[in-house]
């Protein structure tokens, strides 16, 4: 199970669980439209929800940065703009590493993908 909890706009300190089956990426995105920020509570979720959710979390985190005019630096590369959505999505895919995310802040958005061994 999700737990998702509004932290900036017109619901701040709202929480919820979210139902099964919720496609992650739209629910997500309405948040995003409607000019909220979000925190989400993995602790009681399976491991293919926190699969889905931390990635649908990660691309709308993106967006944000992005629609905001934060930068997203992934690889020693800085991404600036909404343009640049479909070049970093397929820098991250053909990278082939795996991700986490290293700062969400005034400073941009920084994701992180440690070495391949």
């Amino acid at each position: 199970m999700i737990r998702i909890k509004i932290t900036k706009g017109s619901w701040a300190g709202r929480e919820w669980a979210v139902a099964e089956g919720t496609n992650p990426i739209n629910f997500l995105h309405e948040i995003l439209e409607e000019g909220r920020t979000w925190e989400i509570d993995y602790r009681y979720a399976s491991p293919d929800e926190s699969f889905q959710w931390g990635r649908a979390d990660l691309v709308m985190r993106m967006v944000l940065a992005l629609q905001e005019g934060r930068s997203v630096f992934f690889l020693g590369k800085e991404y600036r703009g909404l343009q640049t959505v479909g070049l970093l999505e397929n820098a991250i895919v053909t990278s082939g590493r795996m991700i986490t995310l290293g700062f969400d802040d005034e400073r941009g958005l920084q994701i992180l993908a440690p070495a391949r061994e």
